[in-house]
């Protein structure tokens, strides 16, 4: 007895699909239709978004530019008002020091002239001291007028010449004119004569006088 094969049917399966590891990247496959409409979107959007950046930009870079100038202003003018500041306390010094150096140069010219009085009021002394004969000698001898100096110690005869008893005198004089004239007088007569042996007149003592004289050469000049 002939047997029929019977038909069996059989179902294809499909692979299963492997799991997708954690973090692993999608892979999506695009027709060049669907790339062309996602490229022109991408454009679209940069081009909104530049469109509403942009302005904001430049307004940032106008605000930055502007801070930077006014930066650079406010350090210039601070420079510039240090400078007319040094500039001021400079020209000032200069002044001060032109006035000081006046000063000193004043200061010093009083100081010879004080100097110069007292030489000449020194002079002046020596001249009614001395006969007029000593006068240009002194004048022009600095060693001759340095044995006239204070402390200067030198060998001399001195001379004191004193009138005895002029206050008695004085009393009964007639007329108080009379004995200054003859005081007077003889004073003079004995400064002449001083003078005249190259003494030095040192003082009138009211009723009489002091001198000296050089012991060594009996002349100071």
């Amino acid at each position: 007895m002939a047997t029929t094969p019977k038909k069996t049917s059989t179902t294809s399966r499909k692979p299963a699909a492997t799991p997708k590891k954690p973090g692993a990247a999608t892979i999506v496959k695009t027709t060049d239709k669907q790339a062309e409409v996602t490229l022109k979107s991408w454009k679209d959007f940069s081009d909104i978004l530049s469109s509403r950046v942009r302005p904001h930009f430049s307004l940032y870079e106008t605000k930055r530019k502007i801070n930077n100038l006014q930066s650079e202003l406010n350090i210039k003018n601070q420079i510039s008002k240090l400078e007319q500041r040094a500039e001021k306390l400079s020209r000032e010094l200069s002044e001060a020091l032109e006035e000081q150096k006046a000063a000193d140069t004043q200061r010093d010219e009083l100081k010879g002239i004080i100097e110069e009085i007292n030489a000449k009021q020194k002079l002046e002394h020596l001249f009614r001291c001395l006969s007029p004969e000593a006068h240009g000698v002194i004048e022009s001898d600095a060693n001759f007028r340095a044995n006239f100096d204070d402390g200067k110690q030198i060998e001399a005869f001195v001379v004191s010449i004193d009138i005895r008893r002029s206050t008695e005198l004085m009393l009964k004089a007639k007329t108080a004119s009379a004995f200054a004239k003859f005081i007077t007088t003889l004073c003079a007569d004995f400064d002449n004569l001083i003078k005249e042996n190259y003494g030095v007149v040192d003082k009138f003592t009211g009723d009489g006088i002091l001198a000296y004289s050089d012991l060594c050469e009996h002349r100071f000049w």
